[in-house]
């Protein structure tokens, strides 16, 4: 994979950090005591994923792939105790926009991915819509969370692109400034 996809996978990993946090004041908000833990080993794991990311340990394509299967984790366990409304599915959304952050996937795998992403949300919902979830909360509060977790996985999905953008017009500058310095050796070269 091309280390722009790496620079992106590390900021999507930092970026779910914050996440879990939000995530845990929550579940520490509602007493959901024995759930915490979810939060704690997904950002032990997001963290050892970033370490194994930055020091070539892992590539960043399996890196992808396995901390979107802790996201995924993350969210059947939040919608199974809050439920379906609290909107914890949109989360899945940040998976295809960091995808989509490389083109050196194969038709296969990216088949793959989105046919998985699709079923998930079949499943999910499936299984959480208009079900009660396993913590009773009052609707209000679901409200809230579901708002806020719309913004978030918002917010993360345009910060990753805007990454991405910036990362794509510094290389963009360093071949333009690149090729104006070829251009002017090749100039100098041909004038003498």
């Amino acid at each position: 994979m091309d280390s722009m996809f790496k620079k992106i996978m590390a900021q999507s990993l930092l970026l779910g950090i914050p996440i879990n946090a939000y995530v845990f004041g929550i579940l520490l908000y509602l007493g959901l005591n024995n759930v915490l833990w979810s939060t704690i080993i997904a950002t032990i794991l997001l963290l050892i994923a970033y370490y194994l990311l930055q020091n070539n340990k892992v590539s960043a394509m399996h890196i992808f792939f396995g901390s979107s299967l802790t996201i995924i984790t993350e969210m059947f366990i939040h919608t199974h105790f809050l439920g379906w409304d609290s909107g914890f599915y949109y989360y899945i959304f940040i998976l295809p926009a960091v995808f989509l952050m490389s083109n050196k996937w194969s038709k296969i795998i990216t088949i793959s991915f989105y046919s998985s992403v699709l079923i998930l949300i079949l499943v999910l919902f499936t299984l959480y819509f208009n079900k009660k979830s396993a913590f009773p909360v009052s609707p209000e509060i679901i409200s809230y969370i579901n708002l806020c977790n719309f913004s978030i996985s918002g917010i993360s999905i345009l910060i990753i692109i805007s990454h991405f953008n910036r990362t794509v017009l510094k290389k963009e500058n360093e071949l333009l400034n690149l090729n104006i310095v070829l251009t002017k050796r090749q100039s100098c070269c041909t004038v003498q």
